[in-house]
């Protein structure tokens, strides 16, 4: 069988968010609504090369009454109930040749009882050569759990066994299901079908599914899970979240979207109860809206927003406001809003205790960001502060109550801050004895009554190395008078400018 060079070029032509399927798969018979059966296309390459076991397909089946594989090369058997099944393709005993080279099966998952499981394409170990599996289509009436349903982790080993699925399409409605992994690394998958009234289970649910630009087709009535914990990480070419995250009530969202680099609008529902946010947006550089109601009280808020580059409407708002009170002591709360180009301010408020917390490049490179408020103290003492206002060129407004060590130079490295017009630096504690503290305040746009606070508000250094803060070619420099820099000079610090 050939392919024609007309459909080769409207292949090879199709938009990315579109699926069709290759005229040279084996057709899968038409499914009845009674009928319980899944079909798998199995493609089965010439390649003698590497691994231990050639092309060996493993499937696993939990149900009732006779369970029964016909693997598509003339070869029928009876699976046990839970217990895989393993099957080893030979090439030249396959049909089905087409226009790229491999050849195809049709395999077949039928019982004359109830099938409530069943896990796709799954080896014994790595390093075996497998056929892949290109399409699955099924009608299973009684299925209680779709974890794993094309991905494996055998013995401990994760050895996804369908990297290569382009469309799964489950026909009957599913009252109720977990979804644990269930798409996880399906790499070219770009086709999902399916309806579930209540998931229970959706922890890395669509994981790695770098092919998956929407979810449209995938309904969920409810949601009765609170974690979302990976559910869609790594899926790069997912373009907005689906329309049913908004039922979710989530504890969890740890991952979430992490290196979904394509995402533009993510709308939550409810985030009152969530604790754990780390790494939820990371590296999404695309995030340009986010949606979500209740009070956002996060635990955990590590790299929160690390590389939203685009981010700018939190609802409604190019501020992002953050209730602290919850927020976990001596964990890495670090580069929450790393890279975040275009918010124009962050406020983080709530918290009536000290935050024991690394901070480092908390904010760096937020170009845009106009003023940031910290209502609460954080501690650093032992921990790193470095580099948490580096590159916030447009900052005008700093506001933060400090009561740990912290070396004033490191915190805003050494970029001018041009537009910079007042700073509060609260309850700052000198550093530690022999450290050079040189803090860049140059050619900003701090009034004399702005140098005049910031002088109030640096630690004593009389008993320590002596600090310089670098003023020159701020705008309230050449107004100073003696006494006004006597309130540093006395503190033992060098004036510069």
């Amino acid at each position: 069988m050939s392919i024609s060079l007309t459909y080769k070029s409207k292949f090879l032509k199709k938009a990315e968010d579109e699926w069709y399927r290759n005229p040279e798969w084996i057709p899968i018979p038409n499914i009845s609504t009674d009928e319980q059966v899944l079909y798998s296309v199995i493609r089965v390459d010439n390649d003698t090369s590497g691994g231990t076991i050639l092309n060996e397909y493993g499937i696993r089946v939990i149900g009732t009454g006779t369970i029964s594989v016909d693997w598509g090369d003339g070869i029928i058997e009876t699976l046990t109930t839970n217990v895989a099944k393993y099957h080893q393709y030979s090439y030249s005993a396959c049909t089905n040749l087409t226009s790229m080279g491999y050849k195809q099966c049709l395999l077949k998952i039928t019982s004359t009882g109830n099938i409530t499981q069943i896990n796709n394409g799954f080896t014994n170990a790595r390093s075996y050569k497998i056929p892949k599996v290109l399409d699955i289509v099924a009608n299973l009436p009684n299925i209680t759990t779709l974890d794993n349903f094309v991905y494996s982790n055998n013995n401990g080993v994760a050895a996804n066994r369908c990297e290569y699925v382009e469309r799964v399409w489950i026909k009957n409605y599913i009252p109720s299901a977990s979804m644990n992994y269930m798409f996880s690394t399906c790499y070219k998958l770009k086709s999902i079908i399916l309806h579930i009234g209540d998931a229970t289970v959706l922890t890395s649910a669509f994981r790695d599914c770098v092919s998956l630009s929407n979810l449209d087709n995938v309904t969920i009535d409810s949601i009765s899970t609170t974690s979302l914990s990976a559910t869609f990480q790594g899926s790069s070419k997912l373009q907005y979240s689906p329309s049913w995250l908004k039922l979710c009530t989530p504890t969890i969202l740890a991952d979430t979207f992490n290196g979904c680099y394509s995402i533009t609008d993510v709308e939550f529902g409810d985030i009152s109860s969530v604790g754990d946010c780390g790494e939820l947006f990371y590296n999404c550089y695309t995030l340009r809206t986010l949606k979500y109601s209740g009070n956002f009280t996060p635990t955990i808020i590590y790299r929160m927003f690390n590389g939203c580059y685009k981010l700018c409407c939190v609802n409604g708002s190019p501020v992002i406001t953050i209730d602290c009170s919850d927020l976990t002591s001596t964990s890495n709360q670090m580069q929450t809003f790393n890279n975040c180009n275009e918010i124009t301010g962050v406020v983080l408020t709530g918290r009536t205790s000290i935050l024991d917390s690394t901070l480092t490049s908390t904010f760096q490179n937020c170009y845009n960001c106009e003023y940031i408020n910290i209502s609460f103290d954080f501690n650093c003492i032992g921990k790193s502060a470095n580099n948490i206002f580096t590159n916030c060129r447009k900052l005008k407004t700093i506001d933060i109550n400090c009561s740990g060590v912290i070396n004033v130079s490191t915190m805003f490295g050494t970029n001018t801050m041009f537009e910079l017009e007042s700073i509060r630096i609260r309850n700052l504690l000198p550093a530690a004895t022999g450290a050079d503290v040189v803090a860049n305040f140059q050619y900003t746009s701090m009034s004399r009554d702005a140098l005049i606070q910031l002088f109030n508000d640096l630690p004593d250094r009389t008993s320590l190395t002596a600090g310089t803060i670098n003023i020159t070619g701020t705008l309230g420099t050449p107004n100073l008078i003696q006494a006004d820099r006597d309130i540093a000079l006395n503190k033992n610090y060098t004036i510069t400018g």
